[in-house]
């Protein structure tokens, strides 16, 4: 699994699953959250990630390059540094994951439906002042 997650709101923006964890699974989120929130408005942030050679691979660089993002890696073995996305994948095991499940494609159904149902439309954040990502976006933090 690789996820985007925008800061401002706690808004999962980009998804991939694969059985692999290589270069085409952290573009196919970044793909996708080119597609969700559209190229022209990603240019001039920020994207967060660990070091891991995923997020370093020609391909991936080059693609946020072309968005004209800026890349920001973690210093290596602090966690700490991409916090807000490895808290997310912790509440995802702890809140969605309370079962085995039989199938690949059944557990990347499930890993779309928290990210992108689940989080981003129904579960507060703390963050948002208890409000879930799409209220944050909404302009219904405005009103606080």
């Amino acid at each position: 699994m690789a996820a985007i997650l925008d800061l401002y709101g706690r808004k999962v923006i980009g998804i991939a699953t694969s059985h692999k964890n290589d270069r085409y699974l952290t573009r196919d989120a970044l793909l996708d959250a080119q597609q969700r929130v559209g190229k022209e408005n990603m240019k001039g942030c920020i994207l967060h990630s660990d070091q891991g050679s995923t997020y370093g691979a020609t391909q991936y660089v080059n693609e946020i390059q072309e968005c004209q993002m800026k890349q920001s890696m973690s210093r290596k073995g602090d966690c700490w540094d991409n916090a807000p996305i490895e808290s997310f994948w912790g509440k995802m095991k702890l809140e969605w994951f309370d079962h085995y499940c039989d199938t690949r494609r059944e557990a990347a159904m499930k890993v779309y439906d928290y990210a992108l149902s689940f989080y981003n439309k129904h579960r507060p954040h703390a963050t948002n002042g208890y409000l879930t990502p799409e209220e944050y976006y909404s302009g219904e933090n405005l009103a606080a």
